[in-house]
C-alpha cells in the first residue's frame, strides 16, 4: 500500500476534514508542540471503484475515539455506521452489493466520514481506504492452465522444428559425402575371360591403390570361383573381385654380416 504523510499542522485547515485517496496509507504525527491543543480530526473518504469491496483501516498510537459515517447521493444527510468505537486498532469491510460506490455525472454516490476524537497528543494516527480487487482463483487456475498449455505447444513445435532442422542437416551430410565419393578419381579396365580355365602367366591386377608413403598399395584381382564340376558358379557367373594389401618395391634391409645365421 502507498504511503502519505501530511503536515500535523494542515490537519484543521480544511473545514470538512482532510480528503483521504483511496488506496494511500495516510499516517498523521500529532507530536509537535503546537499540535497540544488538538482533541479531535475528522477525514472523509469517497472510493471510486464501483464493482471492488472498500477496506477501512484505522491505528491510533494512544487511546482515542471514533464515529464513522455515511451520506450518499440519494440520502444527503450522515447515516451513523458506528458510534463511540476505540480506535486503538479497527478495520471494516464495506461490500459493494451494499453501497453504491463509484462517480456518476461528476457526484461521489457515497462519502465516508470518521471523526476522531477524545485523545491527547502526542500521538500519530495511520487511516486507509482501499479497494484492491479479490483474487478469483477459477480465473486464475483458467489463466495459469491457458498459459501452461500454450507454453507447452510452443514447446512442441520447437521440438518439431528442430526435429526437422536435425534431419535437413543429415541429409546435407549425406549429400556432401556422396560428392566427395563421387569426386574421386577411376577409370575402367577390360577383362578378357577364357572359356576354357584360367589363363597361363602372371595375373594383372585390375585396380592398384597407392597408401601413403607410396610403399605400401591395395590390390585388386579379378577371379574365377570353383564352379564344383558344373559350368558356372552363382552368382554372377562365378566372378568376384579379391583385395590384399601388398608392398611395393624391395624396402627389406639386408642382415648385417656378423648377425647372419651359421650353418653347420
Amino acid at each position: 500500500m502507498r504511503h502519505a504523510t501530511p503536515e500535523a499542522s494542515q490537519v484543521n485547515c480544511r473545514p470538512f476534514g482532510d480528503d483521504l485517496a483511496v488506496d494511500y496509507q495516510f499516517t498523521f504525527n500529532l507530536s509537535k508542540k503546537e499540535d497540544r491543543h488538538l482533541s479531535a480530526i475528522n477525514f472523509r473518504n469517497a472510493p471510486v471503484k464501483p464493482d471492488v469491496d472498500a477496506d477501512f483501516s484505522i491505528t491510533c498510537s494512544a487511546h482515542a475515539r471514533m464515529n464513522l459515517t455515511v451520506r450518499t447521493r440519494s440520502d444527503p444527510s450522515e447515516r451513523m455506521l458506528f458510534s463511540d468505537v476505540n480506535c486503538t486498532s479497527f478495520r471494516f469491510k464495506f461490500a459493494k452489493s451494499e453501497h453504491a460506490f463509484g462517480v456518476e455525472d461528476n457526484v461521489t454516490l457515497t462519502t465516508f466520514f470518521v471523526y476522531v476524537y477524545d485523545f491527547r497528543p502526542p500521538l500519530w494516527i495511520q487511516i486507509s481506504f482501499s479497494q484492491y480487487p479479490k483474487l478469483n482463483l477459477q480465473q486464475f487456475f483458467i489463466t495459469f492452465s491457458s498459459c501452461f498449455l500454450l507454453l507447452l505447444l510452443v514447446a512442441a513445435a520447437l521440438w518439431k522444428i528442430k526435429q526437422k532442422y536435425d534431419m535437413y542437416r543429415r541429409r546435407q551430410r549425406l549429400f556432401v559425402e556422396m560428392e566427395q565419393m563421387a569426386s574421386r578419381p577411376f577409370s575402367q579396365v577390360s577383362v578378357e575371360l577364357e572359356k576354357g580355365g584360367a589363363g597361363a602367366g602372371v595375373p594383372a591386377p585390375v585396380a592398384l591403390e597407392p597408401c601413403r608413403g607410396g610403399r605400401a598399395a591395395v590390390l585388386s584381382l579379378l577371379v574365377r570361383l570353383p564352379t564344383g564340376g558344373t559350368g558356372r558358379a552363382p552368382p554372377l557367373g562365378g566372378l568376384a573381385v579379391a583385395s590384399a594389401l601388398v608392398t611395393l618395391g624391395h624396402h627389406a634391409a639386408p642382415l648385417p654380416h656378423h648377425k647372419r645365421p651359421r650353418h653347420h
